[in-house]
């Protein structure tokens, strides 16, 4: 359970027993898998790199800007009362070190972390270079042998001290003319893999259960569904996919996936302003998955389901979510939305009865198709997938100027204290068809974070940080209006 070295690894001469917790992990069977939890940035979530067997998960995510993973591990080792050199093995190599947290479950108050170096790239050929700077080197070229100091190097060139009267410093050409370069051991042996390297004071001997987190870059992931579209049923599959392109593999890893809000904040300059943090939504897949470094892993988000219940809906959305409230500054200018285009014609969605799915899904990308008279399955589009709550799941199937609709601000008001400000809007939809149609109107509360409807004609539904829906039937050649008040506080 414990490895020992005769000097501390990268340089640390603490005279302490060096405590290698990979082998202790694998030696300690009973601890669990990670924790991970991998973020997405608002609208990354679904944006993935198609490769081959697109039926079966079918995408490897693309990691976007701004994505990351919590990464939250138990490890069991042994210590000793007094100073310890611990080498943590087995961590991802693209972690920030900055958000590297320990804690001991054993000894809380009585153990902590004093040092921390993170290693990582040291087995490689110019990492094991750098390690030898200002030490003999031996490079063998292909005329001969020359010994001296490595003073620096580069992709074309080591830099020796030889130690000659007349001229010391000597440049050896890298490339093809270099046959072999030996190096003397390097202090504290090599580290082959990323490495936490700490200083450890313990008051508390003996075995320790601890907790180490950290935040790593180096992970996506991305939702897919496949719909089969009948006349009132769907049949449905959905596929998360995980890419681990960390650096550390991840057995029996606990995954479940993040899509944050953009973020939200007040600016330096106005730190009075009150707004809410960024909403993130998680969900916890239900099994653990092994994600080995490199690789890509499909995991099934609910049992395939064959003839469920759909319904078709019309969505009308008059404007879109341009997130003026993710950029620090309430809107205070009533005529802030007057001079955008307002959208007149609807979208059609399929709404899809789920069972047994026991959790909202992610949103993601879907792909529809129909079958042919013949029985052959035609591809209709790719289209986003929304899911409102437990049981049930939206796919987007095209637009129809069937339903038009209008929107129109009836009043506008700042407040005495010129700290919030009331608006009412009015959204009408008219059903130009010759059925009724259930449609669903979304609008968005964009003038800043803080917000609360007064009063609605027709009962919403709060879908987001922003969003609220309506949904009313509309009978063939007729109308309905939806009016709403919201102050807006900051």
């Amino acid at each position: 359970m414990r490895a020992r070295e005769k000097n501390a690894i990268g340089g640390w001469r603490l005279g302490a027993v060096v405590l290698i917790l990979g082998a202790a992990l694998r030696a300690a069977a009973e601890e669990p898998g990670a924790r991970i939890t991998i973020y997405q940035p608002a609208g990354a979530a679904g944006q993935s790199l198609l490769v081959g067997g697109a039926t079966y998960g079918g995408a490897v995510p693309a990691t976007q800007p701004g994505s990351f993973a919590l990464v939250s591990e138990r490890r069991a080792f042994d210590l000793k009362s007094g100073k310890n050199t611990v080498a943590v093995r087995g961590v991802a190599a693209r972690l920030d070190p900055s958000t590297v947290r320990f804690r001991s479950e054993t000894d809380p108050a009585g153990t902590k972390v004093i040092e921390q170096t993170f290693a990582h790239d040291l087995a490689s050929p110019d990492g094991l270079l750098e390690r030898q700077v200002d030490r003999e080197i031996a490079v063998v070229t292909a005329a001969g042998e020359v010994r001296g100091k490595l003073l620096s190097f580069d992709a074309g060139y080591l830099v020796l001290d030889t130690g000659d009267a007349a001229f010391p410093i000597r440049m050896v050409k890298r490339g093809d003319n270099i046959r072999d370069i030996r190096l003397a051991a390097p202090s504290g042996g090599l580290v082959a893999q990323p490495t936490l390297l700490w200083s450890v004071s313990a008051q508390k001997p003996g075995r320790h259960t601890a907790e180490l987190s950290y935040r790593t870059s180096g992970m996506a992931w991305s939702a897919d569904y496949t719909a089969v579209l009948g006349k009132s049923t769907v049949d449905l599959s959905g596929w998360v996919s995980v890419a681990n392109q960390s650096g550390t593999d991840f057995k029996g890893a606990r995954v479940s996936l993040a899509q944050s809000a953009p973020d939200v904040g007040a600016p330096a300059a106005y730190p009075g302003l009150r707004g809410q943090p960024p909403k993130t939504e998680v969900f916890a897949l239900d099994q653990p998955m092994d994600l080995r470094a490199g690789s890509s892993v499909q995991l099934e988000l609910f049992q395939p389901q064959s003839g469920a219940r759909s319904e078709e809906i019309l969505v009308y959305e008059p404007l879109a979510n341009t997130a003026y409230y993710a950029t620090g500054y309430p809107q205070t200018d009533c005529t802030t939305y007057q001079y955008q285009a307002v959208k007149t014609f609807s979208e059609k969605f399929v709404e899809v009865a789920l069972q047994g799915a026991g959790h909202r899904l992610p949103d993601g990308r879907a792909r529809l198709y129909r079958r042919s008279a013949g029985g052959a399955l035609e591809l209709v589009g790719e289209e986003t997938v929304t899911s409102d709550d437990d049981h049930t799941l939206r796919l987007r199937t095209g637009t129809t100027d069937e339903v038009k609709g209008e929107r129109r601000q009836l009043s506008c008001q700042m407040g005495a204290s010129s700290r919030d400000l009331t608006e009412k809007i009015e959204v009408k939809v008219v059903n130009k068809g010759d059925r009724p149609v259930q449609v669903l109107v979304k609008e968005y509360m964009q003038r800043w974070t803080n917000w609360v409807v007064q009063e609605e004609s027709i009962k919403g539904k709060q879908v987001g940080p922003v969003a609220r829906e309506f949904r009313v039937k509309v009978p063939a050649g007729g109308s309905k209006s939806i009016t709403y008040t919201v102050q807006y506080s900051w």
